[in-house]
C-alpha cells in the first residue's frame, strides 16, 4: 500500500485514491446527494401555448396526446407557466378535465379541479426574475367551460424570467394505449402577454430514494486503519533513517 503524498499532509493510497484526513473529515460531513438529482428534467413537451399580441379573449380548446411510450413507468405529468420577463400583463391561462387513461384505467387523480387542488402541487422555479407571482394556482369558475363547473388557473404575470409549475406524479400501468387529454383556455390576455409561454409536459418524477451514500464519522473511524496517519509518517522517517545509516 502506497503511502505519502510529496509531504503534503501524509495520506494513504487505497484502490488508486489517495485519502488524507482532511478527506475523511469532509467525506463525514458532505451533505447527501438528493434522491431526486434528475427530477423535474422535461422528457417530452405535449403541448405549448402563447397568445397573439394585442389582447383579447379566447374560449376553451381540447388537447391530446399519445403517453404510451411511458407505460410501467412513473413521471410527472406538469402544467408549465413560462414568465421570461419582469411583466405585469395579464394571461389568465386555465386547464381542466385532466386526464390519462391506460388502457381506460384513470391514473390522473382530481384532474376536473371541481372544487379544489388536492393530488397536484406548486412548483416555482427563480430563473433570475424576482421571483414574484401574480396570483397563484387556483380553482377558477368558468361560465363558458364545456363540462359546467370550473378549472385550474395558473399565475397571471410575475418577475420574470420565472417558472411556475403545477404538477401530479403519476405511475402508469403497462398498457396498450395511454392517452392523455385535457381542456383548455387563454382566458382573457393583455398586450405583451404574447411572450408567456403555456406547456403541458412530461417530466422526471421523484426518482426512488438511492442507497444512502453518506458515511458518519463513527463509521468512518471504524473504517479507517487506527493511526494510519502517524503510522504513514513514522514509515517514512523510518525508511529515511535507515537509507541514511545504510553503507
Amino acid at each position: 500500500m502506497k503511502t505519502g503524498f510529496g509531504g503534503v499532509g501524509g495520506g494513504t493510497w487505497r484502490r488508486g485514491l489517495l485519502v488524507t484526513a482532511a478527506a475523511w473529515t469532509m467525506l463525514a460531513a458532505a451533505p447527501l446527494l438528493p434522491a431526486e438529482a434528475a427530477e423535474n428534467d422535461v422528457l417530452e413537451t405535449v403541448f405549448t401555448y402563447s397568445p397573439p399580441s394585442g389582447s383579447g379573449f379566447d374560449g376553451w380548446s381540447s388537447e391530446t396526446a399519445d403517453l404510451s411510450a411511458y407505460g410501467g413507468q412513473t413521471v410527472r405529468l406538469a402544467l408549465v407557466k413560462n414568465i421570461p420577463d419582469d411583466t405585469s400583463s395579464i394571461l389568465q391561462w386555465a386547464v381542466d378535465r385532466v386526464s390519462v387513461l391506460a388502457d381506460g384505467v384513470e391514473v390522473v387523480t382530481n384532474g376536473d379541479f371541481d372544487s379544489n387542488t388536492d393530488g397536484w402541487t406548486q412548483l416555482d422555479a427563480n430563473l433570475g426574475g424576482s421571483g414574484s407571482l401574480i396570483g397563484s394556482w387556483r380553482v377558477v369558475g368558468f361560465g363558458d367551460n364545456p363540462d359546467g363547473t370550473s378549472g385550474v388557473q395558473g399565475p397571471w404575470g410575475g418577475g420574470g424570467p420565472m417558472e411556475t409549475t403545477f404538477y401530479q406524479d403519476i405511475t402508469i400501468p403497462s398498457a396498450t394505449t395511454v392517452a392523455l387529454s385535457f381542456g383548455w383556455t387563454p382566458g382573457s390576455y393583455s398586450a405583451g402577454a404574447d411572450t408567456q409561454t403555456q406547456s403541458v409536459e412530461i417530466r422526471e418524477a421523484l426518482c426512488p430514494a438511492r442507497p444512502s451514500v453518506q458515511l458518519s464519522a463513527q463509521t468512518l473511524a471504524r473504517r479507517r486503519p487506527p493511526a494510519w496517519t502517524t503510522r504513514s509518517r513514522s514509515a517514512k522517517r523510518s525508511r529515511a533513517s535507515t537509507a541514511r545509516t545504510s553503507p
